[in-house]
């Protein structure tokens, strides 16, 4: 039982993380000597385009237009595109694509570090997307450890980046790992890599390098200043963040002061937390304050805060959700994932 928390609460266990070392990125990615990827070289995107499903992806798209910029999805930890009939981003790409918005969809490993693995995996992604359809920058939409990855790829190919846009992200870290604390993880740290591992085969996604230890350190509050210092805010490439919050009740606290300071005011409404999220909404309740089940507001926080949306952290994308609008915070994921499209467009992304 506490491994699969380990696994559901960002895989996140064990005393107070290390710093992350830092890596050799993807040697099939062309680095100058500064370390940022050329972003005009041409690389072999074959495999690629396989994997992301990248031509069908096109075509989709057809003739959309609304932004100057498309736009790219990002998962987060334990991420995917299709789980069965399950789409992680509840069929918000295929209602931007109905908007009129050229949406991309990408898959990186679930279970990886952001620097390591998870964000030269984007970055290449993005390269490909870039390659085959003639578009000379890309807006990113990051999910939680989505936006960490999004970060690191606006430092490896900054001129291929109009804006990064997160949501729900632990730009602070989260604290979670170091209250599910003990050694029991690094011990059987290869059988939980075998189940991360058979986990990315399920969902289609690569795998054979999970590491719930690494990706646990990574997204620590620990690690988050080693993360703002590598991959800091960017001058020439802009940076929205939105936070969800959540609560136990419908009375519970709205978070007006944690949430205030955003473009756009603090909803009214007021969001009941998902039951597999009670734990970890109610731990950092008690030690950080508002919170949307696994991100604190304030963690949430980077670039110009948007504002605070009435949402936990699975409800902000739709995963599994069986309908659009929630019944008791009336939050709409693919209406809210509309609203930021709009806003990039009017800003000129």
């Amino acid at each position: 039982m506490r491994l699969l928390l380990c696994l559901i609460l960002w895989g996140a266990c064990g005393d107070s993380p290390p710093k992350i070392s830092p890596h050799n990125h993807d040697a099939s990615i062309p680095v100058d000597g500064s370390g940022t990827i050329d972003a005009l070289a041409t690389i072999d995107c074959g495999t690629t385009i396989e994997d992301i499903g990248l031509r069908e992806q096109i075509k989709s798209n057809g003739n959309a237009n609304k932004s100057k910029h498309p736009l790219v999805l990002a998962h987060g930890a334990f991420g995917f595109d299709k789980l069965g009939f399950i789409g992680y981003w509840g069929g918000a790409d295929q209602h931007l694509r109905q908007q009129g918005y050229e949406v991309y969809v990408t898959q990186v490993e679930p279970i990886a570090s952001s620097e390591m693995l998870r964000g030269p995996a984007l970055t290449k992604q993005i390269k490909c997307i870039l390659q085959e359809t003639k578009n000379s920058k890309v807006n990113i939409i990051g999910h939680s450890q989505g936006g960490i990855d999004a970060r690191v790829v606006a430092h490896l190919i900054p001129s291929s980046v109009a804006s990064v846009t997160t949501l729900s992200t632990p730009h602070r870290g989260t604290m979670l790992s170091d209250v599910i604390a003990g050694n029991s993880l690094n011990l059987a740290a290869p059988l939980v890599n075998a189940i991360a591992n058979g986990y990315a085969a399920l969902v289609g996604a690569p795998s054979g390098d999970a590491n719930v230890v690494i990706q646990a350190q990574e997204l620590s509050e620990a690690n988050a200043e080693v993360l703002s210092q590598r991959f800091p805010i960017l001058p020439h490439i802009k940076y929205y963040s939105w936070a969800g919050r959540t609560g136990r009740t419908i009375f519970s606290d709205k978070d007006d002061q944690a949430c205030a300071g955003g473009v756009y005011p603090n909803p009214d409404k007021r969001d009941l937390v998902n039951p597999s999220l009670l734990f970890g909404y109610s731990v950092l309740r008690n030690q950080r304050g508002g919170n949307d089940g696994l991100v604190t507001i304030e963690s949430s926080k980077w670039g110009l805060f948007m504002g605070c949306i009435a949402a936990d952290h699975i409800d902000l994308v739709g995963t599994g959700q069986l309908w659009d609008t929630d019944w008791v915070s009336d939050f709409n994921h693919k209406e809210f994932f509309t609203s930021v499209a709009k806003d990039l467009a009017s800003r000129g992304h």
